[in-house]
């Protein structure tokens, strides 16, 4: 399974201050404390594995058919490019520039089509697009969520099986798809 997000470094900085007392200790274990106040740049960690955690627990919500209960302690950052969930390793790949931290995360070798937008790009119509494409027909394609909140598409009104995420965050959005 798949999952992905984005953070908007400039809106982050203006809404959210990590460095208050308590904030850190309740989003990241200790080793991730330690990793984030060790780094050059600690408040780019923060939002890198922010990032990591919400990709990560997107792909395991999907996997797994959960109902949404994020508890950010019980996501893991390992070593490199890995992060665990009640015992699963899920790889992490992010990519960070001067505006946002994207992560994309993945429960096996899957190979993915990602792609990120200034929000004002509709997001779905981008996706239809790409699913279209893939297909090689004109379909009628929809999104709904399902009973616990998981995005899940329809295509011709037939249930897919096509993994995919969105995400969004001020001023940028993005798509993941199963390529």
């Amino acid at each position: 399974m798949i999952g992905n997000d984005i953070v908007d470094l400039e809106l982050a900085r203006t809404q959210s201050n990590w460095q208050r007392k308590g904030w850190l200790q309740k989003l990241f274990t200790q080793k991730e404390q330690q990793h984030i106040l060790s780094s050059a740049d600690p408040t780019l960690q923060v939002w890198i594995l922010w990032s990591r955690k919400e990709a990560a627990y997107k792909a395991h919500q999907r996997r797994f058919g959960l109902k949404p209960r994020y508890n950010p302690k019980k996501i893991e950052c390992g070593p490199k490019e890995s992060l665990t969930i009640d015992g699963f390793v899920y790889q992490v790949v992010s990519q960070c520039t001067p505006h946002y931290a994207y992560s994309v995360a993945k429960a096996q070798d899957n190979v993915v089509h990602s792609e990120i937008f200034e929000t004002k790009t509709n997001i779905r119509a981008q996706l239809k697009k790409t699913v279209r494409k893939r297909l090689g027909e004109p379909s009628l394609i929809s999104f709904e969520r399902d009973r616990n909140g998981i995005p899940i598409m329809r295509i011709n009104e037939v249930l897919s099986n096509i993994p995919f995420s969105f995400t969004h965050h001020g001023r940028y959005s993005a798509y993941l798809v199963k390529a």
